[in-house]
């Protein structure tokens, strides 16, 4: 629990620098996909780059899954319309049947995707962390506090929310959606559950190998 206190605490205090450092990385040495292998595809949160999963990636890696962590600039537009950005990288890369992720505002737009933008027909599964879909009270932007979560889900049975127990930035309210499965993961902070809990991990090797469960 103190780990998970000290990385939340890191996370907020030098998150700026790997931002910065995510400006000048070359998405070529970022990106891999190999046809053979499981895809997993992760969209990260609102004023952040892909760079910030890095853990989570190499990890996924060591365990034979393909990732792809995109960004679209640092996400500050309204979830529809970086939507239709994934769904154009998504028909650019040629991708199919693959895990999707979205970390935080990365999972609005991940929902967006699916709901709008015929996202299901190549989506396995879809899993979304600490997602504010319902809106959030403590982040001051119109685009955090913009509601997703509006329409009926059209395929409940193929999502998976993910909350923390604590969560600094989004609350357990707006990151649960009616009718899918959702969770709560017994860790400290809105950063920790997103790149490094172990239960995250896991879950996504789950689905990446056995989506129906």
């Amino acid at each position: 629990m103190l780990f998970q206190i000290i990385f939340e605490c890191a996370y907020l205090l030098f998150s700026p620098l790997l931002i910065f450092a995510g400006l000048f990385t070359d998405k070529k040495k970022i990106i891999s996909y190999k046809k053979e292998h499981k895809t997993v595809l992760i969209i990260h949160g609102y004023l952040t780059r892909g760079v910030l999963h890095f853990f989570l990636k190499r990890y996924l890696e060591k365990n034979d899954l393909t990732v792809f962590t995109p960004s679209f600039g640092f996400h500050t537009e309204k979830a529809d319309i970086l939507a239709e950005k994934l769904a154009k990288y998504v028909e650019d890369k040629k991708l199919d049947q693959f895990i999707l992720i979205g970390t935080s505002y990365g999972a609005c737009i991940c929902l967006n995707y699916l709901q709008k933008f015929n996202g299901w027909d190549k989506t396995k599964h879809f899993i979304g962390l600490a997602g504010p879909y319902h809106g959030t009270y403590r982040i001051l932007s119109p685009v955090y506090r913009e509601k997703i979560a509006s329409s009926r889900i059209l395929n409940p049975d193929r999502v998976t929310c993910v909350s923390a127990k604590y969560d600094e930035l989004v609350p357990r309210w707006s990151s649960q959606l009616s009718g899918v499965k959702n969770i709560t993961v017994p860790v400290i902070g809105h950063a920790y559950l997103c790149s490094l809990s172990e239960g995250v991990r896991q879950l996504i090797l789950d689905k990446a190998n056995n989506p129906a469960n």
